[in-house]
């Protein structure tokens, strides 16, 4: 079976944002720190360019923008497509979307809400593969003892991290 899938893409102030979408939500985000390359696209993927989605994306791309250049956004009402990952990988993930704007927690903190409090090397994993970056907001999970670590397991988009999180916390 083919899964049809759209490409948006969206100039912020950090730079360009692409956002694949299907008709059961957010697929990937690419960050202007990554690259392209990391969309999904393969024989089974196909991109169909219409206006017959089912997702709110021009919403979420105005949203996008304004969240970065300051305003207070939730977006717990976009549909995230997790369905090319594991289950651990989806109780991580969903669990992390309950982060709220301004608030961090650390990876032990979220291993034992997810029930499974040694596992906060592999929360930790599966973070740094978040395919929806700011939708799930990964950046709110620090290390225990307050550093900053990799963001989206890169150690040069710390500098990322910092300003998503400064963001927020100006902002309350």
């Amino acid at each position: 079976m083919k899964t049809f899938f759209d490409i948006e893409f969206i100039e912020t102030k950090i730079g360009i944002i692409y956002i694949q979408y299907s008709y059961n939500g957010i697929k990937k985000i690419i960050l202007p720190s990554e690259s392209i390359d990391e969309l999904d696209i393969n024989r089974n993927l196909h991109i169909k360019n219409n206006s017959s989605n089912k997702i709110p994306i021009k919403p979420l791309c105005k949203d996008l923008i304004e969240y970065l250049e300051g305003s207070t956004k939730d977006f717990s009402m976009y549909p995230v497509d997790l369905s090319s990952v594991s289950d651990f990988a989806k109780i991580t993930l969903n669990s992390t979307r309950k982060i709220t704007y301004g608030q961090t927690k650390n990876y032990k903190w979220l291993a034992k809400t997810i029930n499974s409090p040694l596992s906060y090397r592999a929360v930790g994993q599966v973070l740094s593969r978040n395919p929806c970056p700011i939708i799930i907001p990964c950046h709110r999970i620090i290390s225990k003892n307050g550093n900053l670590s990799g963001f989206r397991g890169k150690e040069k988009n710390i500098k990322l991290k910092k300003y998503l999180l400064n963001l927020e916390s100006t902002n309350l």
